[in-house]
């Protein structure tokens, strides 16, 4: 039987973890009663001190814990827990579903979610979001980033679920690293995350690498993950900035408008140099006007 690995990667927020863990585990119990393929999870702890692994080991002694040796952030995490999984599941592995800790799934999620995915071979397939606090409420359901100016339009964000059909497959310029499915042929031909100039933040450029060698990018409103704004990096999450934040938020490496980034990010959606650097400056501007829509 094909497996399918969940990756999850953790770092020092065990009571996050545990809820988010329970969550998805449950959910990998539930797929694996069916007998259509087998889910096995993997969690890869980039060497917390608050007794993550230990916990995990003790609660879920069928979870894979695979540690590193530290800072290898979001982006080292995941290539670990890729590596392993490839060298420990060989060639009964189909593919590879990236899932952070700080999310909450329905029980039925990757059953939902696995339909999905044998319904469209080849596709990398990410999971729309919702608000935790508002779950009728849409949150990510792909974009549509222009290839010169870069702007960005967001599928049915801040839309109603219930106003959209949730059998909607929305093609998408990338996808995001909370609940996408990678088939393990991807990893094969393009390689795995860019941890050399993505340590934080890199989930967005292997997709696009992924589409440029010929992979469909695909968002589905069948498997939703519920997410909780204030968990992710502080900086992103201000409501309103000062000139004091100007530094954090475009050279901080781990805010998303850090442009480093933003022009390794830029480099994956070009096809010269003319278009990367047009890109990239209409890109810059953008997160620019941003910041400063939001000054005090």
């Amino acid at each position: 039987m094909n497996i399918i690995a969940v990756i999850i990667p953790i770092y020092n927020r065990i009571e996050i973890t545990k809820k988010g863990l329970a969550a998805i585990y449950q959910a990998v119990t539930r797929v694996n009663g069916r007998g259509i393929a087998e889910f096995e999870l993997v969690v890869v702890d980039d060497a917390s001190t608050d007794g993550s692994s230990e916990w995990i080991n003790s609660n879920y002694p069928k979870v894979h814990v695979v540690r590193t040796e530290g800072n290898q952030w979001w982006t080292g995490s995941v290539n670990a827990g890729i590596r392993f999984a490839m060298e420990h599941f060989k060639d009964r592995l189909h593919g590879l579903i990236l899932q952070n800790d700080d999310v909450l799934v329905d029980e039925d999620w990757l059953e939902n979610f696995y339909d999905v995915i044998r319904d469209n071979p080849g596709a990398l397939i990410g999971c729309a979001a919702a608000d935790v606090n508002a779950r009728d409420i849409i949150l990510y359901g792909g974009k549509f980033m222009h290839p010169w100016s870069a702007k960005t339009t967001m599928y049915n964000a801040s839309k109603k679920l219930s106003d959209v059909d949730i059998n909607t497959l929305t093609s998408s310029s990338d996808l995001i690293g909370r609940g996408v499915f990678l088939p393990v042929e991807v990893i094969r031909k393009v390689g795995l995350y860019d941890f050399k100039h993505f340590k934080h933040r890199g989930d967005t450029e292997l997709p696009v690498r992924a589409r440029r060698a010929g992979f469909p990018l695909l968002v589905t409103y069948k498997a939703l993950v519920y997410i909780n704004p204030e968990t992710t990096s502080g900086i992103d999450i201000k409501k309103n900035y000062t000139l004091k934040d100007f530094k954090a938020r475009f050279f901080d490496f781990r805010s998303s408008s850090y442009w480093k980034y933003r022009y390794y990010y830029a480099r994956s959606h070009s096809e010269n140099l003319v278009q990367r650097f047009v890109f990239f400056a209409c890109d810059m501007a953008r997160h620019l006007n941003y910041y400063l829509s939001k000054m005090k």
